[in-house]
């Protein structure tokens, strides 16, 4: 009998539990265990001691295991580290529904039976289910459930090409999806038929209709159509480094050649193994595999991350596992499907904060993956304009080779201007210098950016007579008003309440205060009757493909000006935008958390470098607050020089790198027991540990529930984090821990 520690699947359970099993089982095979008087998934982790009251493990899911032991070792350390429950952190590694997409069958383990293997449900008809209850129990029979996965057609040699000109496409009137192709073919021609098939989800007619109306054509494969693109020398000596085994920080402006960088380093392993790319948002992924596929147009190129249907993210997964994609491109879930042969990782726009995972299982995948360069003996490279401090730190001591990127391939760092709103006349949202320069910029026949953090037409609703503001009563937050709907909504929760323009209290006027999406907007459209306007935020893009459709009408002269939110900031690489604005930053400096200086600085270099991306663009800030060092950087682009300051300031503070920073959250439906709870928690903590607070949370109400935190800076989470877990248990509670978060509110 061999006795194993599992593991349980979906349960936030840091402990794991011994079973037992007649057979030998491998690290990382997912089984069915009986627990808490349920059937549930559970994952081997590793051999162990004899239990007396070991359950038996009821079935082997899988035929063998997908995982290997440096797998186990990595879930291991993550639970340690973020202090995550092991089962959950287990469940990454596999696809939510896999076990939908096997057959069960029953194999004969005695000479004496007349069938070697026949499925369980031909079985069951053939002889009953009582008979295979007392063949499992005597031993000569045994369950074995084998994967089912439709593979892909064989590849058409054939390939798709454009037979007009981009100027002539643009005056040509398409239905939806056919333009939808012209759109990927601009971008990606040569491609393989099946390959545009597949990737954009169209069918061949559609392909076809395009040919008759002699817009594209289909010729038979005559190998690879993308000569190698040539290389500036720098750009070049760079990528000759990275491929050497070991930490890389590519560091350079916006439009400086990261990515030819990252394409160039992936030549030299395709022949040898497979690769992960990692984009921070699943937009971004059709434009990231178009410019692979179009280096590489015979290697085959997977795409994993939460938008896919869960059929295709199973198919895609077990496409990986078997080694028949080379190059998986995705968000930070694509980091642990357990690749074939996989011997480089690539983590671009490694400092945006969507590699962090909020929910359980906490982790963070930039972290992760520098982890699993370690034990795996992975190439890691990470890459931005604006990279993270603990990685720009640890380059400058060695700790990571250092790649400098000097200056942009093609055109120049625009120039930024910093208005003065004290000084500077006022038109609505706008500065009049910002109107002028908009109307310069038009005149050139040039496409404009307009960045607001805000969605909704303002921030919040407040009486004039009295003061009261309209709040969400789930969230301690004030309500925005969205005049498409005549709402005012809650962008934590989303509640939302038809608007009404009388105050509860006093029955005085309530006024919109603060700029939104839908506010500049609608000024714009007053401004610039005649210019074609759009607006892209999470009210209007339901799916991140959409973003797609917004940049190819900035592209195509479909859209003149541009008003966006936070996604407009990346990946955009469209080559006629002439000015970019930021309109209130105010807001942005002075949110209270020790990280909001960097993260503001980083959401500016990376909007400015949106602008200019083959020629000399502009940008410009309005704000109350022109001699703020943020800014004063951020417009000369320098980028070493703001993070040297800002590493002073954390040095002198002991804020990360110089420390790991543990941020706990108790949420309780009332306030005062929450406030006994965690205070009672913190004063166990504080003679062995650096604890700040507690205190209420910033926004003290969020969905219902009342919030307390308090911070811990400590050298090593893993210690702290076992000692935490000892009061928690003492001291029950909804508690959150947070290592390292990019941010505490």
């Amino acid at each position: 009998m061999f006795y194993y520690e599992v593991a349980i699947s979906k349960l936030p359970l840091l402990k794991t539990f011994v079973y037992k099993s007649s057979e030998k089982l491998l690290p990382g095979e997912r089984v069915l265990v009986d627990f808490r008087r349920n059937k549930v998934v559970g994952y081997v982790l590793r051999e162990t001691k004899k239990r007396r009251k070991a359950k038996n493990i009821l079935q082997r899911l899988d035929d063998g295991s997908f995982l290997t032991e440096k797998h186990i070792t990595l879930a291991f350390w993550m639970s340690e580290f973020y202090g995550s429950p092991i089962g959950m952190i287990m469940d990454l590694f596999f696809p939510r529904d896999i076990g939908k997409y096997t057959e069960e069958y029953v194999e004969s383990l005695s000479p004496l039976l007349n069938f070697k293997r026949v499925r369980k449900k031909e079985f069951i008809k053939l002889y009953g289910e009582e008979m295979l209850n007392n063949y499992l129990k005597s031993g000569i029979v045994r369950l074995r459930k084998e994967v089912l996965v439709k593979m892909p057609k064989p590849r058409l040699k054939k390939r798709v090409f454009l037979r007009k000109k981009i100027q002539e496409l643009l005056k040509i009137s398409l239905p939806p999806r056919q333009k939808e192709i012209i759109d990927y073919l601009i971008f990606h021609n040569g491609v393989l038929l099946n390959e545009l098939v597949y990737y954009l989800g169209v069918s061949r007619g559609t392909v076809f209709s395009l040919v008759e109306k002699g817009i594209i054509e289909i010729k038979e494969d005559q190998g690879a159509v993308a000569p190698p693109e040539t290389m500036e020398k720098d750009r070049l000596m760079v990528a000759e480094s990275c491929k050497e085994v070991g930490k890389h920080l590519v560091f350079g402006p916006t439009g400086s050649g990261k990515t030819e960088v990252y394409l160039e380093v992936l030549r030299s392993y395709l022949n040898e193994g497979s690769a992960i790319y990692l984009v921070p948002e699943t937009s971004l992924t059709p434009s990231i595999i178009a410019r692979i596929k179009g280096k590489f147009p015979d290697i085959p190129v997977g795409v994993y991350h939460s938008y896919l249907t869960r059929a295709r993210r199973v198919l895609e997964w077990f496409k990986a596992v078997k080694g028949e994609t080379k190059i998986l491109v995705g968000s930070r879930s694509a980091l642990f499907v357990p690749m074939k042969d996989l011997r480089i990782i690539i983590v671009d726009e490694e400092h945006d904060e969507s590699y962090y995972q909020r929910s359980e299982p906490v982790y963070d995948a930039v972290k992760v993956a520098e982890k699993m360069g370690e034990l795996f003996g992975l190439n890691v490279i990470f890459g931005s304009a604006t990279p993270r401090l603990d990685h720009y730190a640890s380059a400058k001591k060695g700790e990571m080779k250092f790649h400098m990127l000097k200056g942009r391939a093609l055109g120049e760092l625009p120039e930024v201007e910093i208005v003065d709103m004290r000084r500077e006349e006022r038109i609505g949202s706008f500065s009049k210098t910002v109107l002028d320069e908009m109307e310069k910029t038009l005149n050139r026949r040039e496409k404009i950016l307009i960045f607001s953090r805000r969605k909704g037409f303002s921030g919040y609703v407040k009486c004039e007579e009295c003061g009261y503001v309209v709040k969400c009563k789930n969230c301690d937050v004030s309500m925005s008003y969205h005049s498409s709907k005549n709402v005012f909504k809650c962008h934590q929760c989303g509640y939302e309440i038809p608007a009404f323009g009388e105050c509860p209290v006093c029955g005085g006027r309530l006024t919109p205060f603060g700029t939104g999406t839908e506010r500049i907007e609608r000024e714009l459209v007053r401004f610039f009757p005649g210019m074609k306007i759009a607006r892209i935020d999470r009210e209007v893009i339901e799916k991140p493909h959409e973003v797609q459709r917004y940049l190819n009408g900035l592209q195509e002269g479909k859209i003149d000006i541009l008003v966006g939110t936070k996604m407009i900031t990346k990946g955009l690489d469209i080559p006629n935008i002439g000015l970019v604005c930021v309109l209130d930053v105010d807001g942005l400096l002075f949110i209270p958390d020790y990280t909001t200086n960097i993260r503001t600085f980083q959401l500016l270099v990376q909007v400015f470098g949106r602008s200019g991306r083959r020629g000399r663009g502009k940008a410009i800030i309005q704000t109350w607050n022109p001699d703020d060092p943020v800014l004063i950087f951020a417009s000369k682009h320098d980028v070493s020089g703001y993070y040297d300051l800002e590493l002073e300031r954390r040095k002198e503070l002991s804020y990360p790198p110089y420390s790991h920073l543990i941020h706990v959250i108790l949420e309780s439906s009332n306030p005062l027991a929450g406030w006994d709870l965690v205070k009672t928690v913190v004063d166990k903590l504080r003679d062995s540990y650096n604890t700040l607070g507690p205190s209420e949370h910033p926004i003290f109400k969020l969905r219902g529930l009342y919030r307390h935190h308090f911070i811990v800076k400590v050298d090593t989470p893993e210690s702290f984090l076992k000692d935490l877990q000892k009061v928690l248990k003492i001291y029950k509670g909804s508690w959150k821990i947070f290592v390292d978060p990019p941010g505490i509110v």
